[in-house]
């Protein structure tokens, strides 16, 4: 299923932007953006488990970090760590946005 997703499959800038913002104030991050990546981060990770989840109401941005965390473990495992906003600190902000960064480089 994941194989024959459409192009392009998402557009993951409100995760990037998540990042970015907890690597310096976290108390500044809008309410509606921290949702809108936990949805995409929790059905990613249920997309990486049985892909044949996806249907109509699957983000689009859900199937592109899902490919994304198939092509970089180490993504995968950044991602299967985040259960909530609390347990990231800006280290761990910074090295997830640079292996999200890195998964969609090549």
């Amino acid at each position: 299923m994941l194989a024959n997703a459409p192009e392009p499959l998402g557009n993951l800038e409100p995760l990037r932007l998540l990042f970015l913002l907890l690597r310096g104030n976290p108390a500044e991050i809008p309410e509606s953006l921290k949702q809108q990546a936990l949805a995409i981060i929790e059905q990613a990770r249920q997309i990486v488990t049985d892909a044949n989840i996806i249907d109509g109401d699957t983000l689009p941005e859900a199937i592109a970090l899902a490919l994304a965390m198939r092509s970089s473990q180490q993504l995968a495992q950044d991602i299967s760590q985040i259960h909530g906003l609390d347990n990231i600190d800006p280290a761990r902000a910074d090295r997830t946005l640079e292996h999200l960064n890195a998964a969609f480089a090549g």
